[in-house]
């Protein structure tokens, strides 16, 4: 079932219409999800975009551009701010310890 929906939408010319109607449902919440998933693991290419299948291409963009897209996926400044956040305590201790063995390295040079 899910071939003939793609292949609709593949040969459709329709700019204005998601998987289902004019309105953006959870079927393109569904394929959304599938397409982002691909999309961070560097999968576009192998999938849809280079001129493989142009139309989930534009489709994609289009739910890229939509602000419930943009208010609910990270994007990857987001994911760092995350990151360094969570792992504060960590960077901060790793960041002391670097600074202690390169300072260790220039004392222990200078007075030999």
């Amino acid at each position: 079932m899910h071939k003939r929906i793609l292949n609709w939408y593949i040969f459709s010319d329709q700019q204005n219409w998601w998987l289902c109607c004019d309105r953006f449902t959870v079927a393109d919440i569904g394929l959304t999800i599938l397409l982002d998933r691909l999309n961070r693991l560097g999968l576009e290419q192998h999938f849809w975009e280079a001129g493989k299948k142009p139309h989930i291409s534009q489709y994609y963009h289009r739910v890229q551009q939509r602000d419930s897209y943009k208010k609910t996926i990270p994007s990857a400044m987001s994911l760092v701010k995350i990151f360094i956040q969570t792992r504060a305590p960590l960077i901060v201790g790793a960041a002391v310890a670097m600074a202690a063995v390169v300072g260790g390295i220039f004392y222990y040079r200078k007075t030999k």
